[in-house]
C-alpha cells in the first residue's frame, strides 16, 4: 500500500490444475496421437516407457522455444521411426487455450471477492515460467488493460516473496504491517439427514488472518460415545472435492442425549496453523488440538469415523 507501511492481501485464489506441467502435457499427448495415427506407435505402452519419459523433456523445451519462435520440432526415434514431428505457436495456443479460460475466471472471481474492479489495479506482476508464455501475457493484457509488469524474475519470485514475507515476520521487525488471509476455506467433516459425509465450512477463503470462527453442531446419536473430528480444506460440499488435512478421535461425555449440541472453534493463526476447540458446555466438556497437516487418513482411520451433524431445525 503506497505511502504507508502496511501490506494488507485482500483475497487470493488459483488452480490446482492449470500450468506448466499441463501444457506440457497437451504437447506430449499431441506427439502420442501423432505417432499413433501415422505408425500405430502407442507411446503409453511398457515397451516405449523410456521414449515417453524422454518425450516429457523434450516437450518441456519445445514449450520453451514457442515462447519464442513460431514453431518447434520434436524429433521421435523409435526402433526404425524416425520422425520430426513440427508444433507451431497457434497449434500450442490452441492446446492451452482452455486452461487460460479457467486462469481467466479465476482471476475475475478473485478481484471479486477482493471488490477491486480491474480498472483499479495498479499493476500486474507475472509469476512462473509459463508467464513468458506470449499467449498468456496477451491476454492478461486485454483481460485488465495492462501491459503485465516485467521487473522481476519470473522463476525467482516466489522463492523471493517468502524471503521478504519472513522477514516481515521476524520479532524485529516493527516498521511493517502484514495482514495475509487465508487461502483455503476451513471446515469439518458432518453427517447429512442420509447419514452421507458432507463438508461443513467454518472459516471461510480469503477471511483475514489471524481469524477465530466458532460453530454449533449436534451429535448423531443418543449415548454417543465416541466423536470423529476431521478437519477439511476447501471450497465444496462434497467429501470428493476437499482436502482432509487432520483428524481426531475423542470420548464423550457419557449420557449424551441424541442432537446434543457440540461447539467447534477452529483458529487461524497469522502462520496459517490450525487450532481446533471442542466444547459441550453443558457438560463441562472441552477438548483442544493443534493440527499437524497431512492430506490424507488411512482406510483404517476412515472406517473409525464417528458422526457429527450440522445444527439444523429439527421439524
Amino acid at each position: 500500500m503506497e505511502g504507508s507501511d502496511k501490506i494488507e492481501v485482500l483475497a487470493t485464489g488459483g488452480l490446482s490444475n492449470a500450468g506448466g506441467r499441463f501444457f506440457d502435457q497437451s504437447i506430449v499427448d499431441y506427439v502420442c496421437a501423432y505417432m499413433e495415427e501415422h505408425y500405430d506407435i502407442d507411446l503409453e505402452e511398457e515397451e516405449y516407457k523410456d521414449e515417453l519419459q524422454e518425450l516429457y523433456l523434450k516437450a518441456e523445451n519445445a514449450k520453451i522455444q514457442l515462447s519464442k519462435k513460431s514453431r518447434a520440432i520434436i524429433a521421435m526415434k523409435i526402433g526404425t521411426v524416425k520422425q520430426n514431428i513440427a508444433v507451431t505457436r497457434e497449434q500450442f495456443e490452441s492446446m492451452i487455450h482452455k486452461m487460460y479460460v479457467r486462469t481467466e475466471s479465476k482471476v475475475k472471481e478473485v478481484l471479486e471477492e477482493a471488490g477491486v474492479a480491474v480498472e483499479e489495479l495498479d499493476k500486474v506482476l507475472m509469476v512462473g515460467g509459463s508467464s513468458r508464455i506470449p499467449y498468456i501475457a496477451e491476454h492478461i493484457s486485454q483481460l485488465t488493460g495492462k501491459e503485465p509488469s516485467r521487473e522481476v524474475n519470473p522463476d525467482e519470485a516466489v522463492a523471493a516473496g517468502a524471503a521478504i514475507y519472513a522477514s516481515l515476520k521476524t520479532e524485529n521487525q516493527e516498521k511493517v504491517c502484514f495482514e495475509d488471509v487465508c487461502s483455503h476455506s476451513i471446515g469439518v467433516v458432518v453427517l447429512n439427514e442420509e447419514g452421507i459425509e458432507e463438508n461443513e465450512i467454518v472459516i471461510r477463503r480469503n477471511s483475514k488472518i489471524p481469524v477465530s470462527e466458532k460453530k454449533r453442531f449436534r451429535t448423531a446419536i443418543a449415548n454417543q460415545s465416541m466423536l470423529q473430528l476431521t478437519i477439511t480444506e476447501g471450497e465444496y460440499q462434497e467429501m470428493t472435492d476437499v482436502t482432509t488435512i487432520g483428524s481426531f478421535e475423542m470420548e464423550l461425555p457419557k449420557g449424551l442425549p441424541e442432537r446434543a449440541p457440540i461447539w467447534i472453534v477452529l483458529t487461524l493463526n497469522a502462520y496459517q496453523l490450525i487450532h481446533v476447540s471442542v466444547e459441550i458446555p453443558e457438560q463441562n466438556f472441552r477438548k483442544e488440538y493443534d493440527i499437524k497437516r497431512r492430506a490424507n487418513m488411512d482406510e483404517e482411520t476412515l472406517q473409525k469415523v464417528k458422526g457429527m451433524l450440522r445444527d439444523v431445525e429439527v421439524s
